[in-house]
Order: C-alpha cells, then sequence, then structure tokens
C-alpha cells in the first residue's frame, strides 16, 4: 500500500512488472571466513534484522484483528529460509529434499537444523530472558520476590504475594530482564468497490506491525543434531543461502537479513543460565517458550491439580530418564489450535486433537532422582541447556508425529526444531530475590474433600 491514506484501506498496489533477471545461485563462502562461527556446542548465533515492519500474530482476541508477538519464533525463520531457497532454484512449494539445488548436505540436513527463537537485543546487545512464573509482588510496594525456592506457602511483610496473572503491569519486571519496548503501527486494510468507492462488506481487518527501527533480534542455529564430519559444510551452505537476505517474515512478508555472530563477540544472556545445582542440589528451570510437555491424554475437563502434577513429575522423570525429579512447579498451560492448524497437520486423524502447551516463564524446581548422582543430574540440565528440550514419545504418539509418509513438522509446529521447548536454568534472579527474612511461612492442614474439584 502507497500513499498518505494507506492505513485506512487505499493505495493498494494492483499489480507490478518485474524484470525477468533472477538472482544467481550464490557461491560457497571460503572455510576461513566460517572459522570462529561455531563454539564448542556447535552452537552459531545469529542477528536478524527486519528491514520493514513485520507481523508475526499472537493468539487473536477478535475475529479482524491481528495483534504482533515481540519475538520472532524459531519456525518463522526456518519458514522464511526456504521459501527464499524456493524462490532462488525457481521451485515453489517444494522441500528442502526436493529443490533443485547443488547444496546437498544441507538439503539432507535441512530438517536437522534448530533455530531458537529470535529475541529483541537489549540496549547492551545482550539477549533478553522470559520472567520466571515464580516472581510475585506485594501490595504498595514497587519491590518483588521470587518464591522458587520457598517450600511453604507465605505471605511476604504480611501480605499476600500475587503473581503475574493478577499483575496490572509488568514492565518494571520484562525492563529487568532486557526486554524493550518496541515500536507498532497498526495498519487497517478492506477492500475497496470500484464503482462507488465505498469500503467492502466483510473485508476489513487491522495487523499490528513492530516497526524494527535499527533493533536487531537474537537468534541461534544448533547443529548437533548433524554428524559432526558434515557441520562445516552444512553451515557453509546455509550462509551462502542467506546471505544476500531472506524474505517472507509473517503476514507483512518482510525481508530480513541475517549475520552470523562470531564467537568472540557473542555476549551472555541478561540473566546468565549455569548447570551447577543450587543450595540442598536443586535445579530450577524456566521455560523460555511454550513447550509440549505431555499429553492430556489422561486429562478432561474434571481433571485436577493432583492429575496435571502428576503429568509433570512424569514428564520430568521420562526427559531425564530418572536422573531428576520435580519438587514443587510455577506454571500456567492452554491449548493451541483451530481450523486451520487442524486442516493443515492433523489431516486423516479420527478427531481434533488441540496441543497442550506449557507456557513460556513456567518455573519447574528440580532434584536428584533417588538413584542418580548430582553429575548426571548436570549433564542432562547442559544438554537441555543446549539443544531444548525433546519431545516424549507419548507426546509423538498422541500427536502423530512418527507417521511413515510425513515429516514430524508436517503434523506439529511445536517441535525443538522450532525453537521450542529453550529452557533457563539457575537465574540469578532465584538467589537475588529470594529474601526468607521478610517471608512468614505457613502451615496449611487441608481436610480431604469428598469433591476433589471443589
Amino acid at each position: 500500500q502507497l500513499g498518505g491514506m494507506r492505513t485506512i484501506g487505499y493505495g493498494r498496489v494492483k499489480k507490478v512488472q518485474l524484470s525477468d533477471k533472477k538472482i544467481s545461485s550464490l557461491a560457497l563462502p571460503d572455510p576461513a571466513a566460517l572459522a570462529g562461527l561455531k563454539n564448542d556446542d556447535g552452537i552459531v548465533q545469529f542477528k536478524i534484522m527486519p528491514q520493514y515492519p513485520f507481523c508475526l500474530s499472537q493468539p487473536q482476541t477478535t475475529d479482524n484483528l491481528f495483534a504482533s508477538t515481540d519475538i520472532i519464533p524459531g519456525a518463522a525463520l526456518l519458514g522464511s529460509i526456504m521459501t527464499t531457497w524456493n524462490h532462488l532454484t525457481g521451485d515453489k512449494g517444494k522441500t528442502a529434499a526436493e529443490v533443485k539445488d547443488t547444496r546437498k548436505e544441507l538439503k539432507d540436513n535441512f530438517n536437522k537444523l534448530r533455530f531458537s527463537h529470535g529475541f529483541p537485543a537489549s540496549r547492551k546487545g545482550q539477549r533478553p530472558v522470559v520472567f520466571p512464573k515464580s516472581i510475585v509482588k506485594i501490595a504498595d510496594s514497587k519491590d518483588w520476590y521470587d518464591v522458587a525456592q520457598t517450600e511453604r506457602p507465605c505471605l511476604i511483610k504480611k501480605q499476600t504475594p500475587n503473581f503475574a496473572v493478577d499483575w496490572k503491569d509488568d514492565s518494571d519486571v520484562t525492563a529487568d530482564f532486557g526486554w524493550q519496548k518496541l515500536s507498532r503501527q497498526l495498519r487497517v486494510r478492506t477492500g475497496i468497490q470500484p464503482e462507488s468507492l465505498r469500503s467492502e462488506e466483510n473485508e476489513l481487518f487491522s495487523q499490528e506491525q513492530i516497526l524494527p527501527n535499527n533493533h536487531y533480534w537474537l537468534a541461534s542455529l544448533d547443529l548437533n543434531g548433524i554428524e559432526e564430519h558434515e557441520q562445516d559444510k552444512v553451515l557453509a551452505q546455509f550462509c551462502s543461502l542467506t546471505s544476500q537476505g531472506v524474505f517472507g517474515l509473517g503476514k507483512s512478508k518482510a525481508p530480513f537479513l541475517m549475520e552470523p555472530i562470531p564467537v568472540r563477540e557473542t555476549l551472555a544472556a541478561v540473566k546468565v543460565s549455569s548447570p551447577e545445582p543450587l543450595e540442598k542440589n536443586i535445579w530450577i528451570v524456566t521455560l523460555q517458550s511454550d513447550t509440549l510437555l505431555g499429553s492430556p491424554l489422561d486429562l478432561d475437563e474434571t481433571s485436577g491439580s493432583a492429575a496435571l502434577k502428576t503429568l509433570y513429575e512424569t514428564a520430568w522423570d521420562q526427559l531425564s530418564k530418572g536422573c531428576l525429579r520435580q519438587v514443587r512447579y510455577f506454571a500456567t498451560q492452554r491449548l493451541s489450535g483451530g481450523v486451520w492448524l487442524r486442516n493443515t497437520m492433523q489431516r486423516g486423524q479420527d478427531y481434533y486433537k488441540p496441543w497442550l502447551l506449557t507456557e513460556s516463564g513456567s518455573v519447574f524446581v528440580l532434584t536428584t532422582g533417588t538413584e542418580s548422582s548430582v553429575e548426571e543430574a548436570a549433564a542432562c540440565i547442559k544438554e537441555w541447556l543446549r539443544s531444548g528440550l525433546p519431545l516424549l514419545g507419548d507426546v509423538r504418539s498422541y500427536y502423530g508425529l512418527d507417521q511413515p509418509d510425513s515429516e514430524p513438522w508436517q503434523c506439529c509446529p511445536w517441535l525443538p526444531q522450532n525453537g521450542y521447548g529453550e529452557i533457563a536454568v539457575n537465574l540469578e534472579v532465584h538467589s537475588d530475590r529470594f529474601k526468607p527474612n521478610e517471608y512468614t511461612f505457613i502451615d496449611l492442614q487441608l481436610e480431604e474433600e469428598e469433591n476433589p474439584h471443589a
């Protein structure tokens, strides 16, 4: 759209005439130019620099308003890269294995690449962190606290603590974790009748778009799913594919640049994670993205907190192969699905299965299993920090991810390869904001109810 009235639906471009010149397939970069990009864990950090406003829609609250998230999901990055690859090779709608290209190693391993979500860099150039849901506030106080290490319910300064679901504003907390307030614009669009120049019926919708304004987003490419002797070739071919820019981001199909960051320049996250345990051999895991931690097979509308607790206890036991067990948790959940996802990712299934997601920021306090050592548990935590949480077998079977005639990405958007399952561990806040001298602990003795959901 062009012109001064473009934000209310006018100025729509009807046709564009392009020259027939095609961008040639670029040559591979010199291997020496790639030295120092990949760290010892097989991870390369990238700057993502959108060139135009973009909209990556979050769950809709109204039918015709698309509000954008601040983050760029790994799935959106991989999807845009694949779209660009299709255009460069003259293909359309092809998978990596089907494109006519000489980048053989990249073609063979494209589905093994894992991109983390792109988070907008802080003013210091660091990647922000999703704050833990164990953080609480009290009334009439600007201070805030963390209760992940509290073993019992408590009052703080003799007041009831409020969790994030009850806050009116979280900007003071998010700023401390490196999140900036991004500029936005609302673009309203509608169909216009050419004869009367009036709006078409039922054609009005609006997008809330993020304005890049010289910001950049930080994301990481994990090569650990690829054989070690092929990683350098895959990285070289990936850099050659993306070096001229990538397009197709979000609903506005915005182009963006991808710049690999040398290891010597990589900055740690705002709140540094550590695989080393805290006192009493505990690890506090904070989800940095929505995560499939279990299937709802044994849950229904009558399930209570006991069933959810069992689901999470089972999940962590299976994820760690018995190395870790759950002590307590602070989590929220949501169901994701809808007509489009049902028709595109659950074709052929007998009934509709919305995805049960544990939301980012959820906190799980873990300790060593009954027959495991601290070293075994720490090694498990370190692997999760590097490559995210894998999907459990019951999740894969429930959502049909092991179908022989399709790839997992064709059946589920919430895969680790798409940036989901990222965690932070033992953030500084769990110690710095844990102030037991100001807590009054409460002993609760609850009588067993006949109705467990009362």
